[in-house]
């Protein structure tokens, strides 16, 4: 059921320049969950699925209809990634899959002594099924994973049926930042060769740092890796051929959350410096555009022009327009925290919102 808020609830920023505002319709899901956290959401094909760990399952959003159906998987689901074969999560110690129209499931248990395995990513050509890859602890290894089958199961319990959803929206306009971007030019980046190891349908290639975690993996071009780990270099994995590419960064840089553009470009947050940044692997120029005022950036993602930068301590979700340096922010709402975010086709932001473990959807309107 759908509800409409009093602007007054909302948490209204008022503009705070002559630029035209754009007005946002920012939804809220009431998932219905007390007992786990929210790890991941993957939007696709009309419909938002969400990592529930401590419920053993995936809840499968439909927003258009306004339900939700639980998906029992067996495993704490990590980290979420959609193939043609179906819906794939990580969870601690392996991989699994579930069918969201049939609900079989499969799993596959990592080889060796495995810690969390999360950042979950589809590489973007494959000679089998799927190629996914991931980030593993314990040890940190960057792996890959190429079924040759998938072992479809019933699941041992049945399957719900969806329930409605309640959903509370309401109109918010944006405090406008303009920001005038500096830069600077990398030097080349260092090359490190690294011996891929196999067994079964795995992987795996030890990152530059040992002993500190891999934080995200992107996918660029011919399936090449871009991470980081939490510090100031950005590193480039190719695996055909055993290399390791490594981007040093401008010092005191803490880079997280790196995404790949649909132009290659490679962008990332700075939560050191407050700021989104962009690295151009062609001209190894980055370009730095610092965040407004008030808390710290969580995650980044990249749409067709756009850049949306979530900040869960400030309860807001900020959109920087690349071409110009002007930042959007829209306030979620009081005590909200907003934090990983996706993309739908129709240009919607879709979050994680962790005050209420909840969903949220932000929808702007041009003027």
């Amino acid at each position: 059921m759908r509800r409409r808020l009093a602007a007054a609830a909302a948490t209204l920023v008022l503009v705070a320049c002559t630029a035209a505002a754009q007005t946002a319709e920012i939804t809220i899901y009431d998932l219905d969950v007390r007992n786990t956290n929210l790890f991941d959401l993957c939007v696709v094909e009309g419909r938002v699925f969400v990592a529930l760990p401590g419920s053993r399952a995936v809840a499968a959003v439909d927003p258009d209809g306004e339900t939700v159906q639980m998906l029992p998987v067996g495993e704490a689901p990590v980290s979420l990634v959609w193939t043609n074969e179906g819906l794939f999560f990580s969870y601690y110690g392996g991989i699994g899959f579930v069918d969201p129209e049939t609900g079989e499931t499969a799993s596959w248990r990592i080889p060796g002594s495995v810690g969390k395995v999360r950042s979950l990513v589809e590489a973007e050509f494959t000679t089998g099924l799927v190629t996914l890859w991931f980030a593993q602890e314990s040890p940190d290894k960057v792996a890959s994973f190429e079924p040759s089958s998938i072992p479809r199961s019933t699941p041992d319990q049945e399957i719900p049926e969806p329930v409605a959803l309640q959903a509370d929206a309401a109109d918010v306009e944006p405090s406008i930042t303009p920001v005038e971007p500096s830069s600077y030019t990398l030097e080349t980046p260092l090359l490190f060769r690294t011996v891929g190891s196999y067994q079964s349908d795995f992987a795996w290639w030890t990152p530059f740092v040992r002993s500190r975690g891999v934080d995200r993996l992107a996918v660029g071009a011919m399936a090449r890796l871009w991470f980081s780990q939490s510090g100031d270099t950005i590193f480039l994995l190719e695996s055909f051929s055993d290399s390791i590419f490594r981007h040093s960064l401008a010092a005191g840089t803490v880079a997280t959350s790196v995404t790949v553009s649909s132009t290659g470009d490679v962008w990332y947050l700075d939560t050191a410096g407050r700021a989104a940044c962009r690295l151009d692997p062609k001209t190894l120029e980055v370009a730095v555009w610092g965040l407004p005022a008030g808390g710290a950036p969580y995650d980044i993602a990249v749409g067709d022009a756009d850049v949306w930068i979530s900040n869960r301590i400030a309860g807001a979700i900020d959109r920087l327009d690349p071409a110009t340096g002007e930042i959007r922010r829209w306030a979620i709402g009081a005590g909200m925290k907003p934090s990983i975010l996706g993309i739908d086709a129709a240009g919607a932001v879709w979050f994680i919102e962790e005050a209420t473990r909840g969903i949220g959807r932000l929808t702007v309107t041009d003027p």
